[in-house]
Parts: structure tokens; C-alpha cells; sequence
């Protein structure tokens, strides 16, 4: 038996291993970190429509109804589980991997099938969106499927497999907006094929494919619309009110960076499909052209004035992978090749590789360009936090099962199980900054839903609720409502949590000169030991406008007033003020910069001095400026 007739008999039995071991490693480490943004809010979504709500009639989101529904379906069955919405979206994307090997088999074989899974399911980007609850694995599924079947219906010469084609893309974009793209691909390479060969085959072939896309994706889009009239304003202008201040020249040229960083990031994986992408074109007749016709659809994202992320081309990641395994395989033939018909150059130059040159040299390309994905994965796979629970169950500990709470993050109100405000479910940087959500419609909201408690991520990654238009005016008004209760670490963020009473242990209402009040104080455990430190959270408000800096002195006394610790703290306000491109712009503002009526709180750690003997003692805050000593 030859090489070729074993590589086909066991390509399928390594398909299964790979993927198998793909799963592996998606799933390794997948329960150590909560703090996705987007997925908490789709997990929010899933959570409200088991529920018996409907979206965009009974909560705010910019996501397509058949990726929100599973996840509904899903939860259903599963309960509220983080874990089932991750471990079923990690199975999607190892199922679009087998689509694109079935598709890359019946155009190249089975060498560069097998070559194009590692580098599909290692990508960074699908590996990103394959470890938690997002639509783009499911958009990749159905892309993947829908191309398998145009495949098998362009080599059978089968019109039904083009409508099966097509409505399989309209299902990937029923997940995905961008997953029209992957069927713009496809009627490129249709038209293409019409040019080159002069045959109307491949017009009606495009039109029942393109009959079949708008059947299943318009009618959604209809039937939607009927039923709730905010469906295309919510899906649709999350995507167009972004950036819309920007000219047509600087979304241009905004683009062109996107492609350019980009290119950055994915160098040889992306250096590596050209060659293939040359020889498909070329290709007289066939399937070879197929994906490379896949590529000019990035040129969409030359027009779109939204803010662009890598995630945004994870639909590229297929075809791409697939043009790369052709180059490789033909570079890892052990028979020598030419050099320019390696390149896919029709020009013959003289020199070749040799067998072993060219798997090692194969070999060190694969490496290379998988190197930036793997290092990413690694990255991304280390995460770790075990913050969000403890902050869910606060939120449940101080709230009612059907009270409603805004949160900065719709995905704690997932995990806590506490409904948030129609507008609060779509909560997004894109969202508030945009003005399609703002602070004063949030404020309507939370007096009409009489909402229970407000949480604020005031410093640390904050990017949505600091991101409204009118977020000033809006803190303004919760920290007038509201009663700031506690500052939650979860990670690196600061959650600001407000509650409709005060929930502060003590409330000593100090005056300080009518500059400053200690409203409220919390201390803790309210115990430590000698040469420990007690933990003590105050929380102050600006009674005017001051213009000096403040420094708060906590002096732990006995009742001979003796001192047996102390700590000397400047009083200062953290907060992100906004972003610099993707640098958060963190400011520690001491007291002069306070506006009158502002809340801040703090935590301290006072030591206990060693020695100290057993007792009660007492906190002494006293408060000075610098310069009086």
C-alpha cells in the first residue's frame, strides 16, 4: 500500500486524535477566570430568554436571536451554568476544525487537511473565542459547514447542496453579523469562476446560493423586526453609531492600520498562504481558488467606522489556515520541487529542495507561525481569579430575588441571578460610548425599575459605564440616591457597590470644618494581633469645595489614650478618567480636586504596634494638611 492510500486510509482516525486533543486543550484551566465582559452580558442574555423574556423587546442587546436562543436552550437544560455555555462553545469551534479539514480534503487531500487543524485550532483568535460563551464560535461552525457543502455541490454539480450551502451561511450569520462574509467569499469565487470559464453554470449557481441566504437570514431579520421594532436599531447601530464623528478618509485609514497590526500579529501564518493563494488563482479550473477568494472580504472593514479588534477577522482564520497547510504540504513532499512552482510561480528557475531540507524547513515554518498564537493561548489559558463569586453572592446577600440591579457588568448579574434594566443588559464600551446608551436614559430606568443597587467600575479596566457621554452627571445622581457601601477588589478592577440604604457598620457623622464628613466606617474583623495590622474601610464626603490636600491620620489608642499604632494616609480619589487608545488613564486625585458632594472611600491597614497587650481599644481619625504639621 502506498504512502498516498495510507495517508487517506488514517487521515480521518489523526482528524479525530487532533481534535480530541484540541478539546483538551480549549478546556484546560477554562474555569479560572469570570471577568469577560461580553461574555457575561451573552450569558446574561441565555439566562433572561430561559426565562420567558424576549430580546430586544425585554432587554437591550446587540447580538443575533440564534446564537442568544442556544444559549437560552442551553441554559435551560443546564441552569445557569458559566461552564456548560463555555464547554458547549468549546465544542462548537473543535467542530467548525472538523468542517474546515473535511472542505480542505476535498480541495487539497489529506496531507494539507491535516496540516491546516493544528493551525486552525491553535489560532489565537479561535482559540480566544472557543474558551467562552461568544457568538463568533458558532458563526465559525455553520461558515465551516456551509463551505464543506458548497464544496461537495461544486465538485457533484448538485444545486441542492448550494441552497444547503447557503442557508448554512445564513445560520452563520443569524450567530454572527460578520459571518456574511465568509458567503461574499464564496460569491466572489462564483463570479470569478464565471469570468474565467465563460459559463453560466456559475451564475445559477450563485443565485440559488444566494436564494437559500436570504430566505433563512432575511426572514429571521423580518420575523424579528415584527415582533420587536428596536430589533434592527439594536443590532445594527451597536455596529454603525460607533464612530460615526470619524470622516470617510480616517475610517480609511483606520482600516488599513487594523490590517496592518494585524499583519503584525500573524507575520508568517499569513506570509505562508500566499504562495497557495497564487497557484489557486492561477488554477484554470476547480476549487483551489475558493479560498483564496475568501480574502477580499476584508475589505468591508475599510468602510466601518466602529472600533476593530483581531476577533473581528477570526472568520479569515479557515481559508487562511487552509492556504497555509497547501503550502506546507507541498513543502514537506519528500520529493524535490522546484523552487518557483513552490511559490506557486509559473516562471522555472533553476535550483530545488531536497527531501529532508524541506521537512525541516516545513517543519520551522509551522512552528514560527503557530509561536505568536501559542504564546498568546498561554497567556489567556494562565488567567486566574476568584473574586466574582464572593461579589455575586454579596450582590445576593444584600439584595432580593426581584429586586433589579445595574451593574457595569451584566455578567454579574448572571452570576448573582439578579435582573438588570433593558438598557443595563447591553451595558458595552461601544454602547456608552457611542451615546446609544446614556446616563440620563440609565437614570430613567433605575427610577421607574425602583432599582436595589448600582454597581460602578470606578478604576481597573473600567470602560463602560465611565465611557457615557453624560457619566459625570450620572455619578452625580447615583452617589445622590444611593448610598456607597462598599469598594470591591475583583482583580485589578474596583467595584464601587451602591445601595439604597446604608449599609456601613458604623456612621460616625464627623464634621471636619465643614470641608469634609466621615459619613461611614467599617472595621472589619474589628480584631488583630500585636504586630498584625487591623483593617479598617472609611468613607468620606466633600462638604465644599476644598483647596488644600488632605491627609487622614487612624491612631489606635487605649483608653489611657496611649498610641499603640498609626498610619498616615493622603487622602485621594482613584479613578480612570478615560483612555488613550488602549492605555486606561488612571488618576489618584487628592482632596482639592474633589467636587463638592463627592463620595470617596478608602481602605487602610493599621498596624498594631508588637507588644501591644490584650484589650479594647479605640480608631482616632484625625484629619491635617501637610503644611500645618
Amino acid at each position: 500500500m502506498g504512502k498516498a492510500s495510507l495517508a487517506r486510509k488514517y487521515s480521518n482516525l489523526i482528524a479525530i486524535a487532533i481534535l480530541i486533543l484540541g478539546l483538551a486543550f480549549y478546556l484546560h484551566r477554562i474555569d479560572r477566570w469570570f471577568m469577560h465582559d461580553d461574555e457575561g452580558s451573552y450569558a446574561y442574555a441565555a439566562w433572561r430568554i430561559s426565562e420567558g423574556e424576549m430580546p430586544y423587546r425585554d432587554f437591550l442587546t446587540p447580538q443575533l436571536p440564534l446564537f442568544l436562543y442556544w444559549g437560552g436552550c442551553l441554559v435551560k437544560i443546564f441552569g445557569p451554568s458559566i461552564l456548560a455555555l463555555r464547554y458547549a462553545t468549546s465544542l462548537a469551534a473543535l467542530l467548525a476544525g472538523l468542517f474546515v479539514y473535511l472542505a480542505a480534503k476535498e480541495v487539497f487531500g489529506p496531507k494539507a487537511a491535516l496540516l491546516s487543524l493544528p493551525l486552525f485550532i491553535v489560532h489565537k483568535d479561535v482559540y480566544f473565542v472557543a474558551r467562552f460563551f461568544r457568538p463568533e464560535a458558532y458563526m465559525l461552525l455553520f461558515a465551516a459547514m456551509g463551505m464543506y457543502a458548497f464544496v461537495l455541490s461544486h465538485r457533484r454539480d448538485g444545486r441542492w447542496g448550494f441552497l444547503f450551502s447557503g442557508a448554512l451561511f445564513g445560520l452563520a450569520t443569524l450567530c454572527k453579523l460578520f459571518g456574511v462574509l465568509p458567503f461574499a467569499g464564496c460569491l466572489l469565487f462564483l463570479l470569478y469562476e464565471a469570468l474565467r470559464s465563460r459559463e453560466r453554470r456559475a451564475i445559477g449557481d450563485a443565485l440559488w446560493l444566494t436564494g437559500a441566504f436570504a430566505a433563512v437570514a432575511g426572514t429571521a431579520f423580518i420575523v424579528f423586526q415584527l415582533i420587536s421594532p428596536a430589533f434592527l436599531k439594536a443590532v445594527l447601530g451597536h455596529h454603525l453609531m460607533q464612530g460615526r464623528e470619524l470622516s470617510r478618509l480616517q475610517v480609511f485609514l483606520k482600516g488599513l492600520r487594523f490590517y496592518w497590526a494585524y499583519f503584525r500579529g500573524n507575520p508568517l501564518f499569513l506570509l505562508l498562504a500566499i504562495p497557495a493563494m497564487a497557484k489557486g488563482l492561477r488554477a484554470k479550473a476547480g476549487l483551489r481558488a475558493l479560498f483564496p477568494w475568501q480574502i477580499p472580504t476584508v475589505a468591508a472593514f475599510l468602510f466601518l467606522s466602529r472600533s476593530l479588534q483581531d476577533r473581528h477577522l477570526v472568520y479569515l482564520v479557515p481559508a487562511l489556515s487552509v492556504l497555509s497547510a497547501a503550502f506546507l504540504e507541498r513543502l514537506l513532499d519528500l520529493k524535490p520541487i522546484p523552487v518557483s512552482s513552490l511559490l506557486g510561480l509559473g516562471v522555472q528557475r533553476k535550483g530545488s529542495l531536497g527531501g529532508l531540507a524541506k521537512l525541516a524547513l516545513g517543519l520551522l515554518l509551522a512552528g514560527i507561525a503557530l509561536w505568536p498564537s501559542w504564546r498568546k493561548d498561554l497567556q489567556v489559558a494562565s488567567w486566574e481569579e476568584d473574586d466574582t463569586w464572593p461579589l455575586a453572592r454579596y450582590i445576593q446577600a444584600h439584595t432580593r430575588e426581584d429586586d433589579y440591579v445595574l451593574s457595569d457588568y451584566p455578567g454579574l448579574n448572571f452570576y448573582a441571578w439578579r435582573k438588570t434594566t433593558y438598557l443595563g443588559a447591553g451595558l458595552s464600551r461601544g454602547a456608552t460610548s457611542s451615546g446609544q446608551i446614556t446616563g440620563q436614559a440609565l437614570i430613567g430606568e433605575i427610577e421607574d425599575k425602583n432599582v436595589r443597587m448600582v454597581l460602578i467600575n470606578s478604576a481597573g479596566g473600567a470602560h463602560q459605564l465611565v465611557n457615557l457621554r453624560d457619566y459625570a452627571n450620572f455619578r452625580r445622581y447615583v452617589q445622590g440616591h444611593f448610598h456607597l457601601v462598599r469598594q470591591f477588589k475583583r482583580s485589578y478592577q474596583t467595584i464601587e457597590i451602591y445601595h439604597r440604604d446604608d449599609l456601613m457598620p458604623l456612621r460616625p457623622g464627623v464634621n471636619f470644618g465643614g470641608k469634609l464628613a466621615l459619613t461611614g466606617a467599617d472595621l472589619g474583623a474589628g480584631t488583630a494581633q500585636a504586630g498584625g495590622a487591623l483593617s479598617v474601610t472609611l468613607r468620606w464626603q466633600a462638604l465644599s469645595k476644598m483647596e488644600r490636600d488632605y491627609t487622614a491620620s487612624l491612631r489606635l489608642l487605649d483608653e489611657r489614650g496611649h498610641l499603640w499604632g498609626q498610619r498616615d494616609t493622603p487622602l485621594k480619589r482613584t479613578f480612570t478618567s478615560g483612555w488613550k487608545g488602549d492605555k486606561e488613564v488612571v488618576v489618584r486625585a487628592p482632596t482639592s480636586r474633589w467636587a463638592s458632594g463627592e463620595v470617596a472611600m478608602d481602605e487602610y491597614s493599621l498596624p498594631v504596634l508588637l507588644g501591644t497587650p490584650p484589650g479594647e481599644y479605640q480608631v482616632k481619625v484625625v484629619l491635617y494638611h501637610l503644611g500645618s504639621g
